[in-house]
Formats: structure tokens, C-alpha cells, sequence
């Protein structure tokens, strides 16, 4: 006796066995960049600090619009809009709106990246006051807005790394971090095939940081853990999520004082709408 096989239970096994093979075979991780292709993600973050029992946030939920302008020789011209922007932040437990989100709805930054998805030349296009405001925020979402990709085939449980690449931050900061990835699985994400990818940073602070209470020499660390899904197919990151905690202490270089220290958490998402 023949049975009736329902069409949904063939094709969920042949994508599955697709997805396996592909698996084993090793799955192509690169960014694919396309002169005028653009992609719109949702973006969310939260900051929080706690210096010396002061406690402060900053929240936001925005929708942007990356495209490449151009491409030549391995290297991208990238553009960010800010199509919608809600901010609030808090001090001492109050939360209110901040209006600055608001001033950002419509202007954008310029950048450039490379096949691995290194960003530099981070650049304001619009309003320059609301960036400068915003940038200790704002910066680090561009700067790490492409995960590290070795531009080439990883197998299921593969592993590559990005060692001891140094910056200088806004502020003076310099930081020296180490990030570590693993090809944990691949899965279905909004009717994608997509490689899920785990991540580890450590990040290591020093150097001199110079803001309007004076000059300060700085000392800390920060671990943090992230995953995403990149879609092969279109080489895009299609769902990130992750999260980063510091501990930083700055003593005063210039005049005597006591040094600050601090703890900072900092947690972000994207996906591709």
C-alpha cells in the first residue's frame, strides 16, 4: 500500500539535506558589495554605565539605510541614512526622551570598508552638532556595523580570527581586541539558509582620554559574546545580537584626584528588514 506524502514534508527534507551538504562542503563567508545596492536594518542598543553609583543609559531604536555608492579595487564607499530614530536615556533611574534622535532622521554618515569588512573613514554628512553629541554612541555602531569575514570557504565547526587589531577610540581611548569565531550551525532565518556564527571579544584599554574634566590615564577590560546569521547566498548578515561589558578605571593625569572607575554594559541587534 502506497502512502500519500504531504509536498511540505519533501521539501523541508530536501532543504535540510541541502543545508547539510552545504554544511560539510563548507559555506563561502564573504560580504558581497554591489555599486548602488542597499539593504535597511533595524537597529537597537542600550549603554549603560555606573560611575562611582552614578548610573546612566542610553537607549535607542533606529531604522537605516546602508548603501554602496561605489566599488573599486577591494575597497567600498559605504552611506548610512538614519531613516527613524527614537533615543531616550536616564541619570539616577529617570528616563526621558532625547531629542537629538529626532535631529538625526535624515542625515547620514559616509565610510569606506574592505572585502573583510574592516570600516574606516567614518565621516558625518549632515548635521555635524547632533554626531559630535552622539559619537561615543553612534561611532562604534559604524565602526562594527560589518562582522570580521575571512573571505573564504569554512567548514561546519570551522574557526578563524581577528588578533590584537589596536584603535584609538573617540576621546583618546586605545583599545587592543581580539575577536574569535565558530561555524556553529546552519539554519533557517526569515526564509533564509544562513550560517549561525558565535562570536568571543577581548578587548584590553589604555592610553589617554581627554574630556571636559581634564586628561586621564586610562586602564581596563571588556569580554563580550555575539552571534549572526549570514546568508551565503547574498552575502549579508541578515540577524546579529550581542552583548559587551567593561571595566575601566581613569586616574587623573593633570591634577590631583581620586581615579573614576566604572563598569559598562553595552548590548546591540540588527536584522534585515
Amino acid at each position: 500500500m502506497l502512502r500519500k506524502i504531504a509536498p511540505g514534508i519533501v521539501v523541508g527534507g530536501l532543504c535540510a539535506a541541502a543545508i547539510s551538504v552545504a554544511a560539510e562542503d563548507g559555506v563561502m563567508f564573504a560580504h558581497r558589495f554591489e555599486a548602488g545596492a542597499s539593504h535597511r536594518y533595524r537597529v537597537r542598543f542600550n549603554a549603560e554605565a555606573d560611575l562611582r553609583g552614578m548610573m546612566l543609559s542610553q537607549l535607542g531604536d533606529m531604522e537605516v539605510t546602508v548603501k554602496c555608492t561605489s566599488a573599486a579595487a577591494g575597497k567600498y564607499a559605504m552611506e548610512m541614512k538614519f531613516d527613524k530614530v527614537e533615543m531616550s536615556r536616564s541619570m539616577f533611574d529617570k528616563m526621558e526622551t532625547d531629542p537629538r534622535g529626532e535631529q538625526l532622521v535624515g542625515n547620514a554618515v559616509s565610510f569606506a570598508v574592505d572585502e573583510k569588512g574592516v570600516v574606516t573613514d567614518i565621516k558625518s554628512m549632515g548635521y555635524d552638532e547632533v554626531w559630535n553629541e552622539l559619537r561615543s554612541v553612534l561611532e562604534p555602531i559604524v565602526k562594527d556595523w560589518y562582522v570580521y569575514l575571512p573571505s573564504q570557504k569554512v567548514p561546519l565547526g570551522g574557526t578563524w580570527s581577528r588578533d590584537k587589531v589596536k584603535e584609538t577610540q573617540p576621546g583618546g581611548i586605545e583599545a587592543t581586541t581580539t575577536a574569535r569565531f565558530k561555524f556553529k550551525e546552519m539554519k533557517q532565518e526569515g526564509g533564509r539558509q544562513c550560517a549561525l556564527v558565535e562570536a568571543t571579544i577581548e578587548s584590553e584599554f589604555g592610553g589617554k582620554a581627554k574630556n571636559p574634566a581634564g586628561e586621564f590615564d586610562v586602564t581596563g577590560k571588556g569580554k563580550g559574546k555575539y552571534e549572526f546569521c549570514f546568508d551565503p547566498a547574498a552575502g549579508v548578515v541578515v540577524k546579529y545580537k550581542g552583548k559587551m561589558d567593561v571595566e575601566m578605571e581613569m586616574a587623573p593625569s593633570t591634577a590631583e584626584g581620586d581615579p573614576i572607575e566604572s563598569t559598562i554594559g553595552y548590548s546591540f541587534e540588527k536584522d534585515l528588514l
